[in-house]
């Protein structure tokens, strides 16, 4: 390969198996873009180092193992391409800084092995995990894997194969394969602590729990337009942040402006994330939002599934009948009925979530279903 200098500063390392291809570069690239590097080189670790305090980019093609503790400072974008991956090795850490590009590769293909991927800026994993990316300082973190440590918000959608997850926060040791319930209840005021014009993002309700900071957050507002004796209704909003309070009153930013002004002395109605409090217990008047893969310890955050392929244990064989493919949820057997099992003359009609994959002309009380909670 012979590159052409075009007389713009390139500011790229390639990090590749052709490192032996690109020595005829004819180019001063230290004159040019003032990297002390070649322009391409068998090591990642020798592209950062050439970098410094320079902005670039490292294009990966091939991969990388990581065994010691690498830092990437938000100065370089890394960018991997088809055939690029990082091995990080056990108890080791590879914390990326800048901005990353996977060009369509799944998470699990570019990032492999049992060390921590970090992340110090929000949005540094937005390509490859649907939403809007890690906390500050969090981890990537396995559907199979539970944390201590909040390493995306609440609600976060991720896309694995044919599955969707939602990150979700256990409020209760949870059972792998066991229905997560909704333990979310709605928090209704007859006013508001003060007056919110139209065109503002904030507005305070009264709540007389003390809350964390962001324990709102990823849930949904409503407010009356009009004054309670009527009948006038207003949109819901989403919550993009709260405040933490102590116990009297809470400031809710939302992600859309008001379209009219609440008044102080209108109701509202209030609802934290349905992530935030997964349970795994008899709450009859209760639904399932979604299905653990895995046993999660209370108070730890978890990757629950919400479509897609599922597995899930019956107390009847589903699909004994003919044409019978509805799938339902009961709180009070810890798992699913079949539809076969279902009276729907009475006024009990228990949540749908989903239908029966495989032929069940041999029926079995485990079966492959098509989870449908949230696409």
């Amino acid at each position: 390969m012979f590159l052409k200098k075009t007389g713009q500063p390139h500011r790229v390392i390639y990090v590749t198996n052709s490192y032996q291809k690109v020595t005829q570069n004819k180019d001063n690239y230290d004159v040019l873009t003032g990297i002390k590097g070649p322009y391409a080189v068998e090591t990642f670790a020798t592209a950062v180092a050439a970098f410094g305090a320079l902005d670039g980019t490292i294009v990966v093609e091939k991969a990388v193992a990581i065994t010691a503790d690498t830092i990437v400072g938000s100065n370089i974008s890394i960018d991997i391409r088809k055939g690029g991956s990082f091995a990080v090795s056990t108890t080791k850490t590879l914390t990326i800084g800048g901005s990353l590009a996977v060009n369509g590769q799944p998470f699990g293909t570019v990032f492999t092995g049992l060390g921590t991927v970090v992340s110090t800026s929000k949005g540094v994993f937005q390509e490859i995990e649907s939403g809007i990316g890690m906390v500050v300082g969090g981890s990537a973190q396995d559907i199979l894997a539970e944390s201590a440590t909040k390493n995306f918000p609440i609600g976060t959608r991720r896309v694995v194969d044919d599955r969707v997850f939602r990150y979700c926060k256990a409020g209760t040791n949870l059972r792998e394969q066991i229905p997560g319930i909704c333990a979310m209840s709605q928090i209704e005021c007859n006013t508001h602590a003060v007056e919110s014009l139209a065109g503002t993002y904030e507005v305070t309700i009264l709540d007389t729990v003390a809350r964390v900071e962001d324990w709102y957050a990823g849930g949904y507002y409503w407010g009356m337009l009009y004054a309670p004796a009527t009948t006038g209704i207003g949109p819901i909003y989403r919550i993009k942040s709260s405040e933490e309070s102590s116990g009297i009153s809470v400031k809710l930013t939302l992600e859309k402006p008001l379209v009219r002004t609440i008044a102080a002395s209108n109701w509202s109605t209030t609802w934290a994330n349905i992530y935030s409090n997964i349970q795994c217990a008899i709450l009859p008047k209760a639904s399932m939002v979604c299905l653990p893969l895995i046993q999660v310890t209370s108070g730890k955050y978890f990757w629950g599934q919400t479509w897609g392929p599922c597995f899930g244990h019956c107390g009847y064989s589903p699909g004994s009948k003919n044409y019978d493919r509805e799938f339902y949820f009961k709180a009070d057997h810890y798992g699913f009925l079949p539809g076969s099992e279902i009276d729907f003359s009475t006024d009990i009609i228990p949540q749908r979530v989903g239908f029966l994959l495989p032929d069940t002309a041999v029926v079995g009380t485990d079966n492959l279903f098509m989870l449908q909670l949230a696409p």
